[in-house]
């Protein structure tokens, strides 16, 4: 009786435990271990496709610029190779997305050729945990190239086009040509420069200053002047104040042999910003170039912004390679993985394509700036992501 009874109690349990439904067992968690050989799988292709594509950047830099450095006698092997190390960085956020593309692409296909992605899968692990390493690698590559973008990027563009202009352009016709105008509005000030050079001693300068109506306030011009610390000095030069109309010269000219202005707070580096083109300004000297400059060209304007957009969202264009790399290598069957990779890479070809079309139609103005720059990545991020999911 005791027995049935326990039997019959059992029962009892086990329908209870039917009623209750299927026993949902935790997902297990990837360890140390697990996460460190999959990011190591990763990296090592990273690294190799990072060595192959820098080697394709030198050779077609080399092409580039080698005729101009057989015109110049001056030019020496170190300089060339000089060259070719400045233009690395500014190539990189381009180099980016496709290595990480083809190293997830190859991760995966050498995980499933040993059925590695299937035993992690069987184990418990989903599918999201497994490319848990490689999606922080991949943010973290981002994070990389939006910094690379904006710091050294833009310095080494500046310093690889001098270095071509010095090859190209004699000493005599840089200093033909080496004036400049500028145009603070909103500190209503015009500057003119009858040579300029960024980082040394300006010649022939005229500053002219405006009044809340325009009319002009004052007027200085100087033979040579420098920027030392955060203020101007000038030298040779002649101070001149106008009447309330701004027509005619009040009270006698300031002649001196040296004065320090420090009202005067455009620097070098402001000044020759305005003429740099977009490339070679990092998004805060962008922004500050519109903030001095209220009175830009609607079209400039509208080229910055898209630019600007573009520079901040395309660095995570490392995590669209790593999404698609991972999630269309994936193969259910035999056949399919080369399949996969080669979609992925198309996808990742017309990526491209796409961002540059909508980068020059937010340019021009024929698009929103932020669809222009922005909506490209984002778009092909969601799609990355819902391949995924799709995958999982």
């Amino acid at each position: 009786m005791q027995a049935n009874g326990q039997r019959g109690g059992d029962s009892a349990t086990d329908e209870a435990k039917d009623d209750a439904g299927p026993v949902q067992c935790p997902q297990r968690r990837m360890s140390w271990t697990l996460f460190w050989y999959v990011a190591r799988e990763f990296l090592v292709p990273l690294v190799c496709c990072l060595l192959a594509f820098v080697a394709l950047f030198v050779v077609r830099d080399l092409f580039d610029v080698l005729s101009d450095v057989l015109q110049n006698q001056e030019a020496s092997l170190g300089q060339l190779l000089l060259y070719m190390a400045i233009e690395q960085p500014v190539n990189l956020p381009q180099v980016l997305p496709m290595s990480v593309l083809l190293s997830a692409s190859f991760m995966v296909s050498g995980f499933q050729r040993h059925h590695e992605l299937s035993a992690m899968r069987a184990s418990g692990l989903s599918l999201a945990v497994c490319a848990r390493p490689v999606w922080l690698l991949g943010l973290l590559l981002s994070l990389v190239s939006l910094v690379v973008g904006e710091t050294l990027s833009p310095r080494c563009a500046v310093l690889a086009q001098d270095m071509r202009d010095r090859w190209t352009e004699s000493e005599q016709y840089r200093q033909m040509h080496g004036y400049l105008s500028y145009s603070n509005a909103e500190a209503r000030r015009d500057w003119f420069f009858g040579q300029f050079a960024p980082g040394a001693e300006q010649r022939d300068i005229l500053v002219k200053q405006f009044r809340p109506d325009y009319t002009t306030e004052w007027e200085l011009t100087a033979g040579r002047a420098q920027y030392v610390g955060s203020e101007w000095v000038f030298y040779d030069g002649a101070f001149r104040q106008f009447d309330d109309q701004g027509r005619l010269p009040q009270g006698a000219v300031q002649r001196f042999e040296r004065r320090v202005f420090p009202g005067l707070d455009e620097t070098p580096a402001q000044i020759l910003n305005q003429l740099r083109p977009v490339e070679e300004l990092s998004v805060a000297r962008m922004l500050e170039t519109m903030r001095l400059n209220p009175s830009l060209p609607e079209r400039t304007r509208r080229m910055i912004r898209a630019t600007i957009w573009y520079r901040l969202v395309f660095p995570f264009s490392c995590l669209v390679g790593v999404l698609l790399g991972v999630a269309l290598s994936i193969a259910d069957e035999r056949g399919t993985a080369l399949r996969g990779f080669a979609v992925a890479i198309g996808l990742m070809v017309a990526y491209y394509v796409v961002c540059q079309i909508a980068l020059v139609l937010g340019q021009q103005g024929y698009v929103p700036p932020i669809l222009g720059g922005a909506v490209p990545t984002l778009l092909f991020l969601g799609f990355g992501g819902w391949q995924m999911h799709r995958k999982r």
